[in-house]
């Protein structure tokens, strides 16, 4: 009896470790989809720091410029 219920104990375990693996997979899918995102935001600041950067400080008319907030 004793083996019998050091098996059971031993599926319980694995059981929770399953479950938790699946946790900790949908977090580094939802991890995943977050960081491409943000990768993808970045690339359009970077073009637009590089897009501010061509144009020479002198030569910029702010009044053209549209507001951080459009």
């Amino acid at each position: 009896m004793m083996l019998h219920q050091r098996l059971i104990e031993v599926e319980m375990q694995l059981a929770h470790q399953q479950r938790l693996t699946e946790q900790l997979d949908e977090v580094i899918r939802q991890q995943d989809k977050r960081l491409h995102t943000v990768m993808q935001r970045l690339s359009k600041l970077s073009d637009q720091v590089l897009e501010i950067q061509e144009v020479p400080f002198e030569q910029r008319k702010p009044e053209e410029e549209k507001p951080p907030h459009y």
